[in-house]
């Protein structure tokens, strides 16, 4: 079973996902928290992929995500975001967010998709290392 960390503030935000993930073909263990503190602390658990919002109320979404990638088997990181701004994504992405997200534009299957994908690319880049 795949382990995720939700770091998102918004509460309806988070119950949205939770029933999106509860509807993906693959079992998922959902670890739910409202803030970056929250959410750096349950890092210390064994977490596959974090689904981690853009704007936080403590620390912006980019830093958190410097934060986790600078560990050292960092998880995969999935960006959400209610803003459409093409920087900010492009900006998350160089800074090793496996994919970036329109929150009014996900569904079940895409956010399945997206999880997979960053946990595929990352065996592939702990094989090839």
């Amino acid at each position: 079973m795949t382990r995720l960390l939700l770091i998102e503030d918004n509460l309806p935000d988070r119950i949205r996902y939770r029933r999106m993930l509860s509807l993906a073909p693959e079992s998922y263990e959902l670890v739910e928290v409202g803030t970056t503190t929250d959410g750096l602390a349950a890092l210390d658990t064994s977490i596959d992929g974090v689904l981690l919002d853009h704007d936080l109320p403590d620390i912006a979404g980019l830093e958190v995500l410097k934060i986790i990638r600078d560990r050292s088997d960092p998880p995969v990181v999935v960006m959400l975001t209610g803003e459409e701004d093409a920087n900010v994504c492009i900006e998350a992405l160089k800074a090793g967010a496996a994919d970036y997200l329109m929150k009014r534009r996900i569904d079940e299957d895409i956010l399945h998709r997206s999880i997979r994908g960053g946990a595929r690319a990352r065996q592939v880049g702990t094989r090839g290392t």
